[in-house]
């Protein structure tokens, strides 16, 4: 139940994050930071749960 929240989170919540902020270049090295660690816990997030 929680796990599927966390999905939800990510899906609903992450992703347009994510987008949003690769739309604005990813001007500093703290946004590209923020990607790449979205990326990985939602991948990681993923792997967990198949």
């Amino acid at each position: 139940m929680i796990e599927g929240d966390i999905i939800a989170l990510i899906g609903s919540v992450g992703f347009p994050i994510v987008i949003t902020l690769f739309l604005l270049k990813e001007r500093s090295k703290e946004t590209k930071e923020l990607i790449k660690v979205i990326s990985d816990l939602t991948i990681l997030i993923k792997t967990k749960l198949k």
